[in-house]
């Protein structure tokens, strides 16, 4: 399968376009550059630059369990949409579930995984897609908090074309 075929799929099985389509999202807000603060509680480890657009920052909880929070900046709204759309077409699960559909508010446009309690969140809020997730261990209940911090921080650094 290419990846042309993943993400053709993927558009249709979560009715990508008509999701977007209902989004009341401002397309002209943009975060030109966005270094995260540590979210509340959580202690830095380390940020792994993966190029000029993308980072992967490391923090440790109150359990010692590792966070992952990877933020990609895409140049438009709509690109950092399809990389989110890109990350679905490429997950083993078929057919993730929306944040809110589980309780959770955060970002553009949001999905979970199945686990109870949420291990992986990935969202998009203006040209930013972000995923936090539990890397290893097991997961705590702590994500959404971590997620709505960053959503937070995302909103207070964007600004109108």
């Amino acid at each position: 399968m290419t990846d042309d075929f993943l993400v053709a799929d993927a558009r249709q099985r979560y009715r990508f376009d008509a999701m977007v389509a209902s989004l009341a999202a401002d397309p002209r807000l943009l975060v030109p550059q966005l270094a995260l603060a540590a979210p509340e509680r959580l202690t830095f480890v380390t940020r792994s630059p993966q190029d000029g657009n993308r980072y992967v920052d490391e923090y440790l909880n109150g359990n010692d369990r590792a966070i992952l929070v990877a933020v990609h900046r895409a140049a438009t709204v709509a690109a950092a949409r399809e990389a989110l759309l890109g990350f679905l077409a490429n997950c083993m699960a078929l057919d993730l579930p929306t944040a809110a559909s589980r309780g959770v508010v955060v970002g553009d446009l949001a999905y979970t995984d199945l686990g109870t309690p949420i291990s992986l969140l990935a969202f998009v809020r203006h040209n930013l897609f972000v995923t936090v997730r539990y890397a290893g261990g097991e997961a705590g209940d702590d994500l959404a908090r971590v997620a709505g911090d960053i959503d937070r921080q995302i909103q207070a650094a964007a600004t109108p074309l």
